[in-house]
Formats: C-alpha cells, structure tokens, sequence
C-alpha cells in the first residue's frame, strides 16, 4: 500500500513539474494520436482482462508505448515523403509526429501505480 501511495505522489509530481515547465500545453494536444494510443491501450487493458488484473495493466502499458512507438515512425514516415519539404513544414511535422510517442510514455507513466508487483 505505502509503495502505490508514493507511486500515486511520484506521478503527481512529474505532472506538477511537467505543467509548470510548458507554457502552451496546446502544442501538446493532437487527438488522432492521442485517440490512437488510448484505444490500443484499452484493447491492451481488455486483453489481459480476462486472465488477470496485473496482466491487464501490464499489457496496457506496454501496448501504450508499443502503440506511440509506431505511430510515430509513421508520422515521421508521412513527414519525410512529402515531394516538396521545406524547413517549416518539417518542423510542424516533426513535432506532431512525436506526439504519439509523448503520449505512450505519459500513459505509461500514470499506469505504474496500478501494476501489481510480480510474484
């Protein structure tokens, strides 16, 4: 109990120092991805539902971070093929792209608390 309590503050904290840190949170909200590694992380969820609740979770964390993973090799995939790319569309989508893998690490960190310790 007293590890998930320090778990619970020690991903308060980051998410405290994280707003503190970023004055335009709107750069960091882009729904396709966000719908993306949310979705695959609640199949994730499901999946492992039905063995165990650890597993659930487990699976969920690691499909969070698989999920952002490849979307972003995707949006970088989509960002280099364009046939006419200047530096600031380069940019613009170089910094969407890593968006999904943002969002699978954060979702992996607010999922720590919930996994069981294996036995």
């Amino acid at each position: 109990m007293k590890h998930k309590v320090f778990a619970v503050l020690y991903v308060l904290v980051g998410l405290v120092l994280v707003h503190n840190m970023i004055p335009e949170l709107e750069l960091f909200v882009d729904l396709k991805p966000l719908i993306f590694v949310l979705s695959m992380s609640i199949l994730g969820f499901l999946s492992g539902k039905f063995n165990e609740q650890s597993d659930g979770v487990r699976i969920a964390s690691s499909a969070a971070l698989s999920s952002g993973l490849i979307a972003t090799i995707v949006g970088l995939v989509l960002t280099l093929g364009q046939p006419e790319l200047d530096f600031q569309i380069f940019a613009i989508g170089l910094s969407v792209s890593v968006l999904p893998l943002f969002y699978g690490l954060l979702l992996f960190l607010l999922l720590i608390p919930f996994r069981k310790q294996s036995k």
